[in-house]
C-alpha cells in the first residue's frame, strides 16, 4: 500500500494550513478559493459552495463570487440549506440548481428564538416591555403569536389563521406597536424573542434558474427572524411547468425592515387553479419593495401578518394580505389580470398614480369570514374596466355567519376616498359600483363604513358618458349611514 513519507506529509500539512490561513484571514470568501472551477460533477460544486458560505459565516466574513460567469449545481439527497452571510455579492453569476431529490431552500439566514415566560397583553398595546429582564437591556425582536386563533377555520380549507406581530425593543422600549390590539378577552399573547444583529444584511446581484428536468422545489431562500435585511439585482427563471405547484421561492418571515430592490421573477410552480408563490411572506414589519416585475400563473406576493408595506414602481398581477395587516401603501405600480386580496386589515391602503389593467383594485377574501374597518384612498390612478368586473371592491360575503372571535363579529367595509380617476371600458359600462357582494334577497348589516367621497372621475375610451355610480349591488344597512360626496 502507497504510503506518505515523513517528509510529504509535512510538506502538504504545512501546505493546506497556509491555504486554510490565507483564506480565513481575508474579509471576503470566494468559492475559487474553494477550488470550483475544478469541480467534477454539480453534486461537488453543491458541496463547495456550502463550505464556502458555512466558513463565511462562522469566521464573519463577506461572500463574493467575482470571476465566476456560471455555476451548474444539482441537490444531494443529504442537502441543507446553504447559510447566507452578512453580505453576499454574487456578482451577476448565473445559479442553475437541478432539483430530484427533496423540496429544499437553497439559502437560509435565521436566527433562534428564545421563549418568554409571559407576556401581557397591555404591555404589548404600550410597548413598555421594561419589566420584562430578558428585553430591558439591548436589541432584540419580540415575536407576538396569539394563542387563540383569529379565524378558527378558514372556510373550504382544513386550517385557520392566527395572528401575530412583531416588534423591535431597545432597551425595554418597543419601536412600533401591533396591528391591533392584545388587551382583549380573546387575546391570550405568546412572546419569543431574539438579539438583533448590528447593520444591513444584504444579498445582491443573482441570476437565479431552476432547471426543466426539476421535479422538486428548490426556493431561493429562507430568511427567519432577521432586522434590516436588503435583497436586491436578483432575477429568478422557473422554467413553464404543469405538474408542480405550492411554490414560495422567497420565503422571509418574522422581520423588521425588510427591502427589495429590483428583483424580477419569471414565473412560479403555480397553476391557473393551484396556488404557488414567488414571494410568501409572514409577520413583517416595515417592507419596502422597489421595481419589482414578476410574472405568474398564480398571485406573485402571498402574506399574512403584515404592518407598514410600501411598493413603488413594481409590475405585478396580485399583491395578497391573507389575513391580518395594517397600512399599505402602492405609488406607480402596475396591477395586470387578477386582483388585490385583503382579509382582516386596519389602517389604510393608498394607491397613488397606479393602473389597473383588467383588474379588481380591492377583494376582501370571504372565506376568512374577518371584516375589519380599514380606509381606502385612489389618487391620480387609471382604471382599464372589462365588463366581468365593474365594481371597485369586490366586498366579500356579508350574509356569512358571525365569526367567534368578538374583534371580528361585524362585518366591516372601508370607508373609501377617490380623486382623479381615469377610467378605459366598453360601450356596456353604464354602472361602477363601488362595493360587490353575492346577489341576495336578505340585509346585509354593514359597520364602520361612514364616508364616501369620489371626485374627478374622467372617461378616456370612445364613449363620453361617465358611467353612474352605486354603493352596491345589494341590499345593505348601514351602522352608520356614509356621508356621500360623489361628484
Amino acid at each position: 500500500m502507497y504510503s506518505l513519507s515523513r517528509s510529504r506529509y509535512i510538506y502538504l500539512l504545512v501546505f493546506f494550513t497556509i491555504f486554510v490561513c490565507e483564506s480565513y484571514s481575508k474579509e471576503i470568501l470566494n468559492p475559487l478559493d474553494y477550488g470550483i472551477d475544478k469541480a467534477k460533477n454539480d453534486v461537488e460544486r453543491y458541496y463547495i459552495l456550502l463550505q464556502c458560505h458555512q466558513d463565511a459565516v462562522n469566521y464573519g466574513k463577506s461572500i463574493s463570487y467575482k470571476g465566476i460567469n456560471d455555476i451548474h449545481i444539482e441537490i444531494p439527497s443529504d442537502a441543507v440549506s446553504i447559510p447566507l452571510s452578512k453580505t453576499v455579492d454574487f456578482c451577476n453569476v448565473n445559479l442553475y440548481v437541478r432539483n430530484t431529490t427533496k423540496e429544499i431552500a437553497l439559502f437560509a439566514l435565521k436566527s433562534e428564538l428564545n421563549n418568554l415566560a409571559s407576556v401581557d397583553g397591555q404591555d404589548i398595546d404600550d410597548a413598555n416591555f421594561t419589566k420584562y429582564p430578558e428585553l430591558n437591556r439591548g436589541t432584540y425582536l419580540l415575536v407576538i403569536e396569539d394563542g387563540t386563533p383569529w379565524v378558527k377555520n378558514r372556510k373550504g380549507y382544513d386550517y385557520g389563521a392566527s395572528r401575530r406581530d412583531i416588534v423591535v425593543v431597545v432597551d425595554g422600549k418597543g419601536n412600533n406597536k401591533p396591528t391591533a390590539s392584545y388587551n382583549t378577552i380573546a387575546s391570550k399573547p405568546i412572546g419569543k424573542y431574539c438579539a438583533v444583529r448590528k447593520g444591513e444584511q444584504k444579498v445582491k446581484n443573482l441570476h437565479f434558474y431552476r432547471t426543466s428536468d426539476s421535479n422538486e422545489k428548490t426556493y431561493l431562500c429562507n430568511i427567519q427572524n432577521q432586522y434590516n435585511v436588503r435583497l436586491e439585482n436578483i432575477t429568478i427563471t422557473t422554467p413553464d411547468n404543469d405538474v408542480m405547484f405550492g411554490d414560495g421561492i422567497i420565503g422571509i418571515r418574522n422581520c423588521v425592515r425588510v427591502t427589495l430592490n429590483n428583483i424580477r421573477i419569471d414565473g412560479t410552480y403555480s397553476q391557473l387553479n393551484k396556488f404557488g408563490y414567488g414571494v410568501a411572506m409572514n409577520n413583517i414589519h416595515d417592507l419596502k419593495v422597489n421595481r419589482m416585475v414578476a410574472t405568474a400563473k398564480w398571485g406573485v406576493f402571498g402574506t399574512n401578518n403584515m404592518n407598514k408595506v410600501n411598493l413603488k414602481d413594481c409590475d405585478i398581477n396580485r399583491f395578497d394580505i391573507h389575513c391580518y395587516g395594517k397600512n399599505v401603501s402602492f405609488e406607480r405600480c402596475t396591477f395586470g389580470n387578477l386582483y388585490n386580496q385583503f382579509s382582516s386589515v386596519y389602517g389604510t391602503i393608498k394607491f397613488s398614480h397606479c393602473k389597473f389593467l383588467d383588474f379588481i383594485p380591492i377583494l376582501l377574501e370571504p372565506s376568512y369570514n374577518a371584516y375589519t374597518g380599514f380606509d381606502i384612498v385612489i389618487k391620480d390612478c387609471e382604471w382599464h374596466v372589462k365588463e366581468w368586473h365593474t365594481y371597485l371592491i369586490q366586498a366579500g360575503n356579508p350574509f356569512d355567519g358571525e365569526n367567534q372571535r368578538p374583534e371580528l363579529r361585524k362585518k366591516c367595509w372601508p370607508n373609501v376616498s377617490i380623486n382623479k380617476l381615469k377610467i378605459w371600458g366598453s360601450d356596456n359600462l353604464n354602472t361602477i359600483f363601488i362595493y360587490k357582494i353575492p346577489t341576495s334577497e336578505n340585509m346585509a348589516n354593514i359597520g364602520y363604513v361612514n364616508h364616501i367621497s369620489i371626485k374627478n372621475i374622467k372617461r378616456m375610451d370612445l364613449y363620453e358618458d361617465v358611467p353612474l355610480i352605486k354603493l352596491s349591488n345589494g341590499l345593505v344597512e348601514f351602522e352608520n349611514k356614509p356621508k356621500m360626496e360623489i361628484k
